[in-house]
């Protein structure tokens, strides 16, 4: 008999189709939306970033929570879409920016949670969590270009990147 049609999802090099743990959907999301969705993210990442790197406060524009919600929604209609999004450029490359981390963490986020069926709400949640998590690396830009083994200081600056992060919105919330 023939080899079994490969599952969308599998690795050709396989003998055995392996499917994908996401539901395919072709096309769920148009190309321009999903587009839409994330150039809208990128752009708020962009500009909260560009405050941290000037020790600015972070503060989330009103319409955040909005477009992570969307985001949230339209990422388990169309996982390989954005997974291929997730898989476009990586930390290797030098122009790659800290917002497009940022974005990929929460569409991984968002389909490891939707496929665990965490609560809409709170997979919301993660995900926003998830978009913001390396704020405090911003101002510590030039520490993490480093082409040299970093000193015991720096890497403990680095580590606190989290802390500085809290920082950062604490300070916009006084």
């Amino acid at each position: 008999p023939p080899p079994p049609e490969p599952v969308q999802g599998s690795s050709p090099d396989l003998p055995v189709p392996v499917e994908s743990p996401f539901p395919t959907l072709h096309a769920a999301v148009p190309e321009h939306r999903r587009a839409s969705s994330l150039e809208k993210l990128e752009q708020v990442l962009t500009d909260l970033f560009h405050r941290a790197r000037q020790k600015e406060p972070a503060v989330l524009p009103d319409d955040f929570w909005m477009d992570v919600h969307e985001l949230v929604e339209m990422v388990p209609e169309d996982p390989d879409g954005f997974l291929s999004h997730v898989f476009e450029v990586g930390p290797d490359d030098p122009e790659w920016p800290l917002e497009h981390h940022a974005i990929n963490v929460g569409i991984l986020c968002i389909l490891v949670g939707h496929h665990l069926e965490i609560d809409p709400h709170d997979l919301r949640d993660l995900a926003g969590g998830a978009l913001v998590h390396d704020l405090g690396l911003a101002p510590l830009k030039r520490l993490t270009e480093q082409n040299r083994r970093l000193t015991e200081r720096e890497r403990r600056l680095i580590n606190l990147h989290a802390y500085v992060g809290d920082r950062l919105f604490s300070d916009a919330n006084k």
